[in-house]
């Protein structure tokens, strides 16, 4: 179980994160361009108030809260290479789920029926436009 400081840290980071998300939602809701232009700089804007909350924050965290390395489990610091494979390996893992979960929303949008604009709010990647078709066509309107 985690201790409650570190609990609470992560309940705040879910807020920012479902906050966010609820605003891209959205704003994928509108017509692409406004997502495009005002989207863009209105996330940025939040990411930016939260990281500098993050910097400034009391609530910074001491090397006493960090979990040893996992490739060297019983050093107290471990050696700078291990950190870098250890954080290249999370790298490469996080990429391949996100490439799964995305292949994954490819194919269960269109099973159960649901238009391309929903599979565009669910963060499909834009592979029409790649194929040089027209934004109307993913929403159905007439070209």
């Amino acid at each position: 179980m985690l201790p409650l400081a570190a609990s609470q840290r992560l309940a705040r980071d879910q807020r920012w994160f479902l906050a966010v998300f609820a605003m891209q939602v959205a704003l994928g809701l509108l017509a692409f361009l406004v997502q495009a232009v005002a989207g863009c700089r209105v996330l940025f804007a939040v990411y930016a108030v939260y990281f500098w909350r993050e910097l400034s924050g009391g609530g910074a965290a001491s090397a006493d809260d960090l979990e040893p390395l996992k490739l060297q489990p019983r050093r107290d610091v471990p050696s700078r290479v291990a950190v870098l494979v250890q954080t290249a390996l999370t790298l490469a893992v996080i990429f391949v789920a996100s490439q799964v979960f995305v292949s994954q929303l490819e194919w269960a949008g269109p099973a159960m029926g649901l238009p391309p604009v929903v599979g565009g709010v669910a963060a499909l990647p834009d592979r029409h436009r790649a194929a040089g078709d027209d934004e109307r066509a993913d929403l159905g309107a007439p070209g």
